[in-house]
């Protein structure tokens, strides 16, 4: 594991929020929501991006902005949401304006929500590899900055690629036996987040 992988695994804390609830709220109640959870300890709210969410990057920004030490990440981004510039990019400028408290959390989605969309679900994991290449070398004018990243992986090649090319894994949705298998994927060298069915991670 890395250094950066410790402090983020510590920044994270071992317990934290993942919930459709905020992105359903008003903005205003949304703020007081985050803030609640903030006084209660949570060190992180992981957001999702589906269908009628509202956009990850900005419904990111107005949580931090609402909070002092939240850390907020997305759980998931969509990478056919939005192209690899634009991910890269959105992504450095919340960690430039909100440094330690932003994780970018991104995944190849599910076919049905691809296709709704109007493209097509191809050959995922390598579309993910070249959606990372392109991030890795998006030009950016803003002050240089590393934008952390964990990938949304549940099968052993993702969860591999997100260790060779991320800070670790955000396995969703599935049981506590799966956290073991992740792991072992994994091979140790990076933090391997849960989400279980009650929503928190």
């Amino acid at each position: 594991m890395t250094e950066a992988a410790r402090e983020w695994a510590k920044r994270l804390g071992t317990v934290g929020v993942w919930t459709f609830e905020a992105e359903r709220m008003p903005a205003a109640a949304e703020r007081e929501y985050a803030r609640a959870l903030e006084s209660l300890g949570f060190k992180t709210l992981w957001i999702p991006e589906s269908l009628g969410s509202k956009e990850a990057f900005a419904h990111a920004s107005l949580l931090l902005a609402a909070t002092k030490t939240l850390v907020v990440a997305t759980g998931i981004a969509n990478i056919w949401a939005r192209d690899a510039v634009a991910m890269a990019n959105g992504a450095r400028a919340l960690v430039d304006a909100y440094p330690d408290r932003f994780l970018l959390g991104l995944g190849v989605s599910h076919a049905p929500t691809v296709k709704t969309r109007g493209q097509s679900y191809a050959r995922p994991l390598e579309y993910m590899r070249r959606y990372l290449d392109a991030m890795d070398a998006a030009p950016y004018t803003g002050p240089k900055v590393e934008a952390p990243r964990v990938l949304a992986a549940l099968g052993p090649q993702m969860l591999r690629l997100s260790a060779e090319r991320a800070l670790g894994a955000h396995p969703y949705f599935v049981p506590v036996e799966h956290t073991s298998i992740a792991r072992k994927e994994l091979g140790g060298s990076a933090p391997c987040g849960r989400t279980g069915r009650r929503g928190q991670r």
